[in-house]
């Protein structure tokens, strides 16, 4: 897109600066966007609102690591215009940002240089989202059990790094640990994760924060019970479509949906995809959909890439569809909700 900095041009006839201007947009790929006004928002009960107390439901897609996605042959910013490209029919409201730890698919990943990682991939992405004027999810994408020392110490660096750089910036939500695994056990999790939490707290008061649970963000419906503690949490739920049918919808989040908030994260799915990930559009895609609707929750769906399962495009980023893939049905559900529940325009 045609970006912020600006062109200094000599004394030009109107014309001529006019055939510059359209030649710099055609080459740097101007995509149209259909922005939404994005004020901060907060939790009450179970739905997130705006300050006019409208009820606000984010729809979305999920990244891969924001250093892959620069290896590709479209960068992290170029895919957060197409996510949001009105005349390609994109609508994502919220573009969720993995941040992995460590090394993956050839990217060094945070650990290996925080300065580097912030500077060349997750900042200049985070500002694509803000030009774009659409939010978006920094998720510290660890997938590992969570109550080691060396996960703790990782993880309390990461949020004192991040947190402070957006503190100030409502576009941003801070998703506190992509899939704890290990134990099991909610009251166990909460022990650990819950100092995480305040530390963001102190560094940033008000952004939005979303936490998952263990067992893979399997065992959340404990935070109807037994939330944590702190304003504006929501809390996480990944679904795919070997993890069940609705008894294991209902139970992970939907009846607990009736309280607390909930923020879908990840879920997707491509026919003889890798485990969890293996479905049908017609077994899961449109059953699933229809559910989250049902429940009026938020969601970004996983993945919009090439490679990493479940697909959304081919390798020359044509979009896949029918039973098997889930990227035509997900741009249309983002299509379907390009006006419903925004900032400033209520909801249910």
């Amino acid at each position: 897109m045609f970006r912020t900095h600006k062109l200094r041009i000599p004394a030009l006839p109107a014309i001529l600066v006019l055939i510059v201007l359209i030649a710099a947009g055609t080459l740097l790929q101007v995509h149209p966007v259909h922005a939404i006004n994005t004020p901060w928002l907060t939790v009450s009960g179970r739905y997130i609102k705006d300050p006019g107390g409208n009820t606000v439901i984010l729809r979305g897609v999920s990244l891969v690591d924001v250093s892959v996605a620069d290896s590709r042959t479209r960068n992290a910013r170029q895919q957060i215009d197409m996510a949001t490209d009105s005349t390609s029919g994109w609508y994502a409201r919220v573009i969720r940002l993995p941040v992995y730890p460590d090394a993956i698919d050839g990217q060094p990943g945070w650990n290996a240089g925080p300065d580097t990682y912030f500077n060349s991939h997750l900042n200049p992405a985070v500002q694509e989202c803000i030009a774009r004027q659409i939010y978006c999810i920094i998720d510290w994408h660890y997938i590992t059990d969570y109550n080691t020392s060396a996960v703790d110490t990782a993880t309390r660096a990461f949020w004192s790094y991040v947190a402070p750089k957006y503190a100030n910036t409502p576009n941003v939500f801070f998703e506190l640990y992509n899939e704890p695994v290990n134990p099991n056990d909610w009251n166990t999790w909460k022990s650990v994760a819950q100092p995480w939490v305040n530390l963001i707290r102190s560094y940033a008061p008000n952004n939005l924060i979303l936490i998952g649970g263990p067992q893979w963000d399997q065992n959340v419906a404990s935070a109807a019970s037994s939330p944590f503690t702190g304003t504006n949490l929501v809390y996480v739920c990944h679904i795919y479509p070997q993890h069940g049918g609705q008894s294991t919808w209902d139970s992970w989040f939907g009846n607990s949906s009736a309280t607390v908030p909930y923020f879908i994260t990840e879920w997707g799915w491509q026919n003889g995809g890798g485990n969890p990930t293996s479905g049908t559009t017609s077994g899961y895609g449109t059953p699933f959909s229809n559910y989250l609707d049902s429940k009026a929750v938020s969601w970004t769906a996983w993945v919009f890439d090439m490679y990493w399962q479940p697909v959304m495009f081919d390798t020359n980023w044509n979009l896949l569809g029918g039973d098997n893939y889930e990227g035509q049905t997900i741009h249309d559900f983002l299509n379907r909700h390009q006006n419903d529940n925004l900032p400033g325009a209520g909801g249910p």
